[in-house]
């Protein structure tokens, strides 16, 4: 999700968010609890600056 926030979204973080929560209410299981919490874990794993 990362990746496509970076490619196909142009960064666009309301966007991916969306996304994510979206993915969410379909019980997809991701191992995260929200777009937001997607964030807060790439910047921890250094996978955003």
């Amino acid at each position: 999700m990362v990746e496509a926030y970076k490619t196909l979204f142009n960064r666009d973080r309301d966007r991916a968010v969306a996304v994510v929560d979206d993915l969410l209410t379909t019980d997809m299981y991701l191992p995260i609890r929200s777009g937001e919490e997607l964030f807060a874990r790439a910047y921890e794993e250094g996978l955003l600056p």
